[in-house]
C-alpha cells in the first residue's frame, strides 16, 4: 500500500510560491547585472570582434531584463492603489479585488524577464568565445611580427 501524500494548504503553497520566485528574480537580476557588465567590459576592450552584434544582443537583452523587473511590479503598484483609494473613498465598504489586467502584466513580465536573461546570457557566452578567438588572434599576429629575420650569422 503506498504511503500517505502529505496534505498541503494553499498558504503553505503560495508561501512556497512566494519564496521560489523571489528567489528566481534575485538570481535573474544578479545574472542580468552580470552579463551586462561584462558584455560592456568585452564590448569597450576587445576590437576585431568577428560578430560584435552577440554582444550588442546580449547588452540588449540584459537591458530589457532589468526593465521587464521594473516593470512586474508597475502594474500590481497601480491595482493596490486603486483598491486602497477605494477602501479609503468609503471605510464602511470592503475593496473588491477583482481579477485585473495589471495581474496578468505582472505575471507576463516575470516570464519576459525570465526569458530575457536566458538570451543574454547564451549570447554572452558566445560573444566570450568570440571575444577569446579574437585574443588568440591577436597574439598569434604579434608573434609573427616580433619574429625578424636578420640574415645569416657569422
Amino acid at each position: 500500500m503506498p504511503a500517505a501524500q502529505p496534505k498541503v494548504t494553499a498558504a503553505q503553497v503560495k508561501k512556497q510560491l512566494d519564496f521560489l520566485s523571489g528567489q528566481l528574480s534575485d538570481r535573474t537580476r544578479w545574472l542580468a547585472g552580470a552579463v551586462l557588465a561584462g558584455s560592456w567590459a568585452i564590448y569597450t576592450q576587445q576590437k576585431g570582434l568577428t560578430f560584435p552584434w552577440l554582444l550588442l544582443i546580449s547588452l540588449t537583452a540584459s537591458v530589457a531584463c532589468i526593465l521587464c523587473d521594473f516593470a512586474q511590479y508597475i502594474g500590481p503598484y497601480i491595482y493596490s492603489v486603486r483598491l486602497y483609494e477605494t477602501a479609503y473613498s468609503d471605510p464602511s465598504k470592503t475593496a473588491s479585488a477583482s481579477k485585473s489586467w495589471l495581474q496578468d502584466a505582472r505575471h507576463a513580465f516575470f516570464y519576459a524577464k525570465l526569458a530575457f536573461v536566458a538570451f543574454a546570457a547564451l549570447f554572452f557566452i558566445a560573444a566570450a568565445a568570440d571575444a577569446a578567438n579574437a585574443m588568440r588572434e591577436a597574439a598569434a599576429k604579434d608573434r609573427t611580427a616580433l619574429q625578424i629575420d636578420v640574415g645569416p650569422v657569422r
